[in-house]
């Protein structure tokens, strides 16, 4: 398995009431893990973190604006 993409599922285990097997490519935070756009926002957080990056603000708002 690719190792990035192991790591944000890593994350979202970390994150999320769930189990590996239900992260598929498609999942969506809201509708499959029952996340809140803090959820979003908290995972967005740890994936800058881990993979040392920094994802703008105006990226961020459009990712909130799909959990709503």
């Amino acid at each position: 398995m690719d190792d990035t993409m192991e790591l944000v599922k890593q994350a979202l285990l970390a994150q999320f009431d769930i189990e590996t097997a239900d992260i598929k490519p498609t999942s969506n935070i809201a509708e499959d893990f029952n996340g809140s756009s803090l959820d979003a926002i908290e995972f967005i957080m740890a994936l800058e973190v881990e993979f040392e990056i920094d994802i703008p603000d105006e990226e961020v708002e459009k990712f909130k604006e799909t959990l709503n």
